[in-house]
């Protein structure tokens, strides 16, 4: 890199910055807000404005004199060139001081391109030092998130400038121009969600064997050929064999007469004709990434590629899977760190991604052993590593089969299930009554339940099956 070119900056903008604030002391606050004191390039002008911000601490006057006196006071007058003059100067060289907050965001730009330069310099040293590849990534990902580069927060918004937002969001919702989450493609399970939402974690649960890849896999195609983007991350199962699923769902072919090869002239046709149904679906698999800083990353890049207006089209609200979510791992995890800790620092992970992006993430999860020891519905709390999962997924999602786990034979056959909503921030819980097609690995809805409402009683929770 070349250290001898001059790091962006503008001292106009930051004299004006400063000249705004000693005309109109009111509006530091403004300033505070968007800047820090090293967002500042000249070091005389960083020392001014922590003058400023430690007066106003101090409920001090914040003009020339009272500037001046303090930096007099500190030893520190003698950095600007003729002392108070310099003061005076930047005040008379500000006209108004109502375009502080465009001079502000010159300011903060031009910091953040130093910073941003500084980090690459970072990077390029682990790089060169022959540190793991793992640890350079990391460091630049967490170097970029630090910067505030996947979008800048707003600070506190009043309720009037919110309100026109929200009703017009309402209305479009309303007219169903924008919709209100992804459905699930299960009629009462999306009368007990309302489809997933965005910005949302979801969490789904079951014991092996049970389908939780399965229904995974259906949310995520349903909403891929209904106009939802969806990307599935799967740290259990190859691509290949999601791709065999899907076939096997739309041909009807059962999963294991495709993966044994057992196919006749028609099975071959109806897996065509399948073919050919599928292609459109805006569906993406990932086996590759196995750390969170990876998928948040690689899912950053999906949605900004996939998702979001670009060339007149609008927006489109895509989903993320993550088959499963204990099967990931952190980049750098450390010494000290329990296996409930990495757990819940890669939920949190999951969920700011959700609300950064505004999709729904899907996240599947296994239950610890106590839940198979206990038999009956699972709830909350048997999800492995369950603290932070129960805190931070904004529903949480089981599927349940009455079969007794031991009995393979009588698990291979189809048969009724539950998907089980234990936690539903906002919204109801409940049961929704489902089929489960073990072939083809695949649930629909009941043949009989075109009026049937969830069950949403309060003590089906107790995990009894009469409940």
């Amino acid at each position: 890199m070349d250290f001898s070119r001059e790091p962006p900056h503008n001292l106009d903008a930051e004299k004006s910055v400063l000249g705004g604030v000693l005309v109109k002391p009111a509006v530091l606050d403004e300033v505070a807000t968007a800047l820090a004191v090293d967002d500042f390039m000249l070091p005389a002008h960083r020392e001014l404005f922590a003058t400023m911000l430690a007066l106003r601490g101090r409920r001090l006057p914040i003009d020339v004199l009272s500037v001046g006196d303090e930096l007099k006071n500190s030893g520190m007058l003698g950095r600007f060139d003729g002392g108070e003059a310099y003061l005076i100067a930047l005040a008379n060289t500000v006209p108004t001081a109502e375009n502080v907050g465009h001079y502000a965001r010159i300011v903060r730009e031009k910091s953040t391109l130093r910073r941003l330069i500084m980090l690459a310099a970072e990077v390029q040293g682990a790089a060169f030092g022959n540190q793991p590849a793992d640890e350079v990534l990391a460091l630049a990902r967490e170097g970029v998130a630090a910067l505030g580069l996947a979008g800048q927060g707003k600070g506190p918004q009043k309720l009037d400038a919110l309100l026109s937002d929200a009703l017009s969001a309402i209305e479009a919702r309303q007219r169903g121009d924008r919709p209100v989450g992804v459905p699930v493609g299960l009629r009462q399970v999306d009368r007990l969600l309302r489809g997933l939402k965005p910005a949302r974690l979801y969490i789904l649960g079951g014991r092996p064997g049970d389908g939780k890849t399965s229904l995974a896999l259906d949310v995520a195609l349903h909403a891929s050929t209904h106009g939802f983007p969806a990307l599935v991350f799967s740290r259990e199962m190859p691509t290949q064999e999601l791709v065999e699923g899907v076939l096997s769902r739309e041909s009807g072919v059962p999963a294991y007469d495709i993966t044994g090869g057992w196919l006749d002239v028609a099975a071959w046709k109806k897996l065509q004709m399948a073919g050919g149904k599928v292609l459109p679906a805006e569906l993406w698999f990932d086996e590759d990434s196995a750390t969170s800083d990876r998928i948040v990353a690689v899912t950053r890049h999906w949605h900004a590629v996939n998702c979001a207006a670009r060339n007149g089209k609008p927006a489109k609200l895509g989903i993320m899977v993550l088959d499963y979510l204990q099967l990931a791992r952190l980049t750098k995890v450390r010494a000290s760190a329990t296996r409930e800790q990495v757990v819940a620092e890669m939920s949190r992970a999951f969920k700011e991604l959700a609300k950064e992006l505004g999709i729904p993430v899907l996240a599947l999860s296994q239950l610890n052993r106590g839940a198979e020891e206990r038999g009956g519905r699972p709830i909350p709390s048997d999800l492995r590593e369950s603290g932070a999962l129960e805190q931070d997924a904004d529903a949480i999602v089981f599927v349940y089969r009455d079969v007794d786990p031991a009995d393979q034979a009588e698990r291979r056959k189809p048969g009724p299930a539950e998907i089980i909503v234990g936690k539903h921030r906002g919204g109801p819980t409940g049961i929704a009554k489902v089929f489960f097609h073990t072939p083809l690995m695949h649930f629909t809805n009941l043949a009989d339940d075109a009026d049937d409402e969830p069950d949403t009683r309060p003590n089906w929770q107790d995990g009894r099956d009469d409940a």
